[in-house]
């Protein structure tokens, strides 16, 4: 019962020519439905990884983003995966520069998305995303959904145009998308009256209106 947004994945479009999309909306808002929706409509690589309160440690954060990296690319960051398996101490700039190398030697344009990100907490993950961010390889795009702006340095990159931004109020249903989920998913046509009924009591939220 999907209804394409087809005017973000537009912008999704252009976004992914640039180093970070973020979709920073509340729950229920259809963020992950919107990416995984616009992934399958897209001819290029991506990987998703789902994220949950035990991925704040950075050698396992790093461990499953290779991971995901490899599901697409199977012989890629292999000098990140051999320092992550050595057992030393690992500071998030030698990580950083290990997975930025291994990045680089990729020459397909890909997507990471990295969905949920509001439940990693710590600075550790946070700084290894900006040195990523700051130096991004050229083929590399990451995609980050989340509750709320995660602490990174989303300044500087809004500055140098390199970020995409989606939010709740480019999430929320128009009457006309209104109109066709409720067609697509009960099989009703509703009168104009009772869509604006809807859009004052849902504000355009999908999982109210579900």
């Amino acid at each position: 019962d999907l209804v394409c947004r087809a005017g973000l994945h537009a912008k999704l479009d252009t976004g992914s020519r640039l180093p970070l999309t973020l979709v920073s909306a509340p729950a229920g808002y259809g963020k992950s439905t919107l990416l995984s929706h616009w992934l399958e409509c897209c001819d290029g690589r991506s990987a998703w990884l789902s994220l949950d309160d035990a991925d704040s440690d950075i050698r396992g954060f790093c461990s499953y983003f290779v991971a995901a990296v490899r599901t697409v690319f199977s012989d890629a960051c292999r000098e990140t995966l051999d320092v992550l398996g050595s057992g030393k101490v690992l500071t998030v700039s030698v990580l950083s520069s290990y997975l930025l190398n291994d990045l680089d030697q990729i020459d397909e344009d890909f997507t990471i998305v990295l969905d949920d990100y509001h439940h990693v907490h710590g600075t550790a993950v946070h700084e290894l995303l900006d040195d990523l961010l700051k130096y991004p390889p050229r083929p590399f795009h990451l995609v980050l959904t989340t509750r709320h702006d995660p602490p990174i340095s989303l300044a500087s990159l809004r500055a140098r145009g390199w970020l995409t931004e989606i939010r709740q109020d480019d999430l929320r249903f128009s009457q006309t998308e209104v109109r066709a989920v409720l067609e697509q998913m009960a099989g009703i046509s509703v009168s104009d009256a009772a869509l604006v009924h809807l859009e004052e009591k849902m504000e355009g939220w999908i999982v109210g209106l579900h």
